[in-house]
């Protein structure tokens, strides 16, 4: 079986480099699938849980925020400020992080950076309903 190598990238590094099966991946078109071998492509993505198995048949689950995606025949990367596996989220950090953002919201005033603090919040919301499961 020939494997895809999987990077997720941010401006403060790499996230993940590793070599991967498959992952399930949203775009703001719907879910697609990745794996060696896929069709060239560009995509934004949405913040989502991303479902991943790896190499090692090692199944994860992360949560990626918005960004784009860059897929080749041999490896797909996604480029994200935001960035966690699900089982890594540290609930009362999560919390408190959900808490500033609601706050700050509903006292700024730029429409560009309420759309930065929905996009970390909509993160945020997503790293808690991962732990619900």
């Amino acid at each position: 079986m020939k494997l895809l190598r999987f990077l997720v990238l941010s401006p403060s590094g790499i996230k993940l480099d590793k070599t991967i099966i498959s992952a399930q991946v949203k775009t703001t078109e719907g879910y697609i699938g990745l794996n060696f071998n896929r069709a060239p492509l560009i995509a934004a993505i949405q913040s989502h849980l991303c479902k991943i198995i790896f190499a090692d048949q090692t199944k994860r689950e992360a949560i990626i925020g918005a960004g784009l995606m860059l897929i080749k025949k041999t490896e797909a990367k996604i480029f994200t400020e935001n960035f966690v596996f699900a089982d890594e989220v540290d609930i009362n950090e999560t919390l408190k992080r959900k808490t500033e953002l609601e706050r700050k919201i509903h006292h700024i005033k730029d429409a560009k950076l309420n759309v930065k603090i929905e996009q970390n919040l909509m993160f945020e919301l997503l790293k808690l309903s991962s732990k619900k499961k």
